[in-house]
């Protein structure tokens, strides 16, 4: 009787039990079992999170212009300014009034141009006086050696006579000197004429002294002096500059020192021009800065056409092998 009440009550119990499944909270919308499983089965999955990837560095086949470490050379670059290749006070080497200034600020000028002419008047005058000079001891020595030749020919014949008994020995001995004094006559007359030679060319000088030229070829960038101004012996009149080549000037790393060496190459990039300049390396300096840990380095950069103006600043770069 026991048994089959517990049989009747399981009956009951299997007919209040849904066929879906498992009883659900009211409200719950029923769940597929198999979405259940996919459910289930995600969880136990690692997570993946979405992330960013890193920026990828150029390679040497994305900008072959800059080296890589696998060529073995590092770049180096650093700040340059150009300056130009020669820097000139032009003086005067004599004291004087200016007669005229035959250029201008900023003209090209070619060596040995003229660019000043000092009032020369005194000068011309004394020189002019001593070519004078000259003239006439030219003629003081011909008459001297003239003299010399008729003397010397008295003497020669006053030697046959004396050796012939016909006149004393005196009037022989007496031709003899007169013959060494028209000598001595002579060698007078051609030193006065080698010191008024000597004067001449000093008057030459001091003439070319007036006029003042061009060292070199470059082109003019200050006149301090105008025609009528007084000047003093060098004393600075006007400044000229050499812009072909220029120098560049560079303080490179101490750390890079005994690798950039005189003959190497280095590129420089200026502002407002629009390509590379080629520079070649001319003086390394020895002693390097304590301060800044640098050292200087000395480039000259051709400069034909003019493009490229003295104290124009840039960047330098070096191509260092390892």
């Amino acid at each position: 009787m026991a048994v089959m009440l517990g049989v009747a009550l399981l009956g009951a119990l299997a007919l209040c039990v849904p066929r879906g499944g498992p009883m659900q909270p009211a409200g719950t919308p029923p769940v597929d079992p198999p979405a259940i499983g996919a459910v289930a089965h995600a969880a136990m999955r690692p997570t993946v999170s979405a992330r960013q990837e890193p920026e990828r560095p150029f390679t040497p086949e994305e900008s072959p212009a800059a080296p890589s470490a696998d060529d073995g050379v590092s770049v180096v670059v650093c700040d340059a300014i150009t300056l130009p290749f020669r820097d000139l006070e032009i003086a005067a080497e004599i004291g004087g009034v200016i007669g005229a200034v035959d250029v201008e600020e900023g003209d090209r000028v070619t060596r040995g141009q003229v660019l000043v002419r000092f009032a020369a008047g005194v000068v011309e005058a004394r020189r002019r006086w001593q070519q004078a000079q000259t003239e006439a001891a030219e003629v003081q020595l011909k008459a001297e050696q003239t003299n010399c030749e008729v003397i010397t020919a008295e003497y020669e014949r006053s030697a046959d006579l004396f050796a012939q008994k016909v006149i004393p020995e005196v009037e022989c001995v007496k031709a003899r000197l007169d013959r060494d004094l028209a000598e001595w006559r002579v060698r007078a007359a051609e030193a006065t004429l080698t010191a008024s030679e000597a004067a001449n060319i000093l008057e030459d000088e001091r003439l070319a002294q007036t006029i003042v030229r061009a060292p070199i070829d470059g082109r003019i960038l200050r006149i301090a002096k105008r025609p009528g101004e007084a000047v003093e012996i060098h004393n600075p009149m006007l400044q000229m500059v050499c812009l072909d080549p220029l120098y560049v000037v560079a303080n490179a790393p101490i750390e890079t020192f005994g690798r950039i060496h005189p003959g190497m190459t280095a590129r420089l990039s200026i502002p407002y021009l629009e390509r590379e300049l080629e520079c070649e390396v001319v003086v390394v300096d020895r002693v390097a800065n304590v301060g800044s840990e640098t050292y200087r380095v000395k480039l000259t950069l051709p400069n034909p056409d003019g493009s490229v103006a003295a104290g124009a600043r840039g960047p330098l770069r070096f191509e260092l092998s390892e």
